[in-house]
């Protein structure tokens, strides 16, 4: 006899009645937990955040709105910078706005999306093709580049947990070793100051 499908309830997010499809979340907030989006001290998506919503960007055809201050502009990455001394990732940081979302208008971004497509296929774009070597590219690609963003932010909070731990005891990180190629710099320094021999010259007679 087959038994009966486990029950995993209600999502386990504050004030979210939906059934959970993992780890106790609906498919909703398990979505947002891989992504680094949900914690105890993030803010539920849609909430208030400043003069926008948590998460959403709020955008129309001519512009986009600021959370900091509530202003509406064409893009926003000018007005940040210059009015709130913030970067575009500080920003979408602090108001849980995914990371590749632009913060340009609609109508901006229809016309970037249009030009982009009109450069495929043009002399530049073909100059790219024959040069680019997708084998080199998949190795320069380190662990970090294939992490999940949850797993990055996990990481960069333990690094600094022990960068403050060591420094509460007066001990430093251990420096990493120099490569063979930092080794051997200033041996190749050395040479590149001294005067070239021209062919057939001996060096001078010592005292």
């Amino acid at each position: 006899m087959m038994a009966a499908p486990k029950t995993l309830g209600e999502c386990r997010q504050p004030g979210c009645h939906t059934d959970a499809i993992a780890k106790g979340l609906c498919r909703k907030h398990y979505s947002q937990a891989r992504r680094g989006r949900l914690g105890p001290d993030l803010p539920e998506e849609g909430s208030p955040s400043g003069f926008g919503r948590y998460g959403v960007v709020d955008r129309d055809e001519y512009t986009i709105l600021c959370h900091e201050c509530g202003q509406r502009f064409e893009a926003l990455a000018y007005h940040l910078r210059r009015a709130h001394e913030m970067t575009a990732d500080e920003y979408r940081a602090a108001h849980g706005l995914p990371r590749t979302a632009g913060l340009v208008s609609l109508g901006v971004s229809r016309t970037q999306s249009e030009r982009a497509r009109e450069r495929v296929g043009s002399p530049a774009w073909q100059r790219l093709e024959a040069k680019r070597d997708p084998v080199a590219a998949s190795h320069a690609r380190d662990e970090d580049a294939v992490r999940s963003p949850a797993v990055r932010r996990h990481a960069a909070i333990k690094g600094a947990e022990v960068s403050r731990t060591l420094r509460g005891t007066g001990m430093s990180r251990p420096a990493r070793s120099a490569g063979p190629s930092i080794a051997a710099g200033p041996s190749r320094a050395r040479r590149s100051v001294l005067p070239r021999r021209s062919a057939g010259t001996s060096s001078p007679a010592g005292p």
